[in-house]
């Protein structure tokens, strides 16, 4: 979504958070495995963003990315990331139906657990947006190539169509982007090399996001809540197991205060709970914890 508002070439964003965890996963494939570890947790992110073309309806960046979780108590799940990613996004009149931005982003990642690496992830997504009134829609279609160090077997490629719908409390100004309700729907299905780690899904989302106050500055204070099901149906059971079946149910909850233009602090509390017709399959997990970010 284009906007006239002028920024600075480049920016910097980073965020640190630290809380409990009730059950640590590991994520060495794409079927989160719980270890039943708990403890404290701690999280670090870095971007930086590069905006060599940015203009009111046209604009090209490039962005490099880190991000890091640490759990003392379990450190086989460390994970590590680093990867690379060029936006670029462009503005059609429709006439009728008014300007309509159309997007694409292709990314990189590479991951590593406990220091070893783990997988390479190589991703593309073309979008487009729509603003209007008080409402913005975007659909989005995009590709991921998973290829894990570790297991060949869960490699392979994950297709994702999503379309997203916010209602807008306000039709003017940026404010009304941070006074909304949302919904969103997400289906995807990932071809791995086998039967047995190839699946697909259906997630809705429904939330909501609340600024009090009018701008970054002392006192002003972002909220937001969001809750998500997801439904997962996997091709073929393993060996001596039936095909199976995953609910996930999450809730997210966060506010932000800021402290001037530039940084915030607050609490975050995450639940989520994995239900599957494979009872080991099962589990609760609850993370909590204080978040601080900073831009520049």
């Amino acid at each position: 979504m284009a906007t006239d508002a002028p920024r600075k070439p480049w920016q910097i964003d980073a965020e640190l958070s630290g809380g409990y965890d009730s059950n640590v996963l590991l994520q060495d494939d794409s079927s989160n495995k719980s270890t039943g570890s708990k403890g404290w947790a701690a999280s670090a992110d870095l971007r930086g963003t590069w905006r060599f073309l940015d203009e009111p309806t046209k604009r090209l960046s490039v962005q490099v990315f880190g991000h890091y979780d640490d759990y003392p108590a379990q450190q086989e799940a460390n994970l590590a990331r680093i990867g690379a990613a060029v936006i670029g996004q462009t503005q059609f009149d429709l006439g009728s139906l008014g300007p309509v931005d159309p997007g694409v982003v292709v990314a990189a990642h590479r991951l590593w657990l406990d220091s070893k690496p783990v997988a390479s992830v190589v991703s593309g997504n073309v979008y487009a947006s729509r603003l209007s009134g008080g409402s913005l829609d975007v659909i989005s279609l995009g590709g991921q190539r998973l290829v894990y160090d570790r297991q060949n077997d869960a490699s392979g490629f994950l297709w994702e169509l999503a379309g997203r719908h916010w209602w807008l409390v306000e039709a003017d100004g940026v404010r009304s982007l941070l006074r909304r309700f949302e919904f969103s729907l997400r289906a995807a299905r990932f071809a791995a090399r086998t039967e047995p780690e190839t699946w697909v899904g259906l997630h809705p989302t429904i939330g909501a996001v609340w600024r009090f106050g009018e701008q970054q500055k002392l006192g002003t204070v972002d909220a937001s809540v969001r809750a998500g099901y997801e439904f997962r149906w996997y091709a073929q059971g393993a060996p001596g197991l039936p095909s199976e079946t995953q609910r996930i149910a999450s809730l997210r909850l966060s506010a932000a205060f800021w402290t001037c233009a530039q940084s915030s602090v607050g609490p975050y509390v995450v639940l989520t709970n994995r239900d599957s017709n494979i009872s080991a399959n099962d589990f609760s997990r609850t993370q909590a914890g204080l978040r601080l970010t900073a831009q520049w």
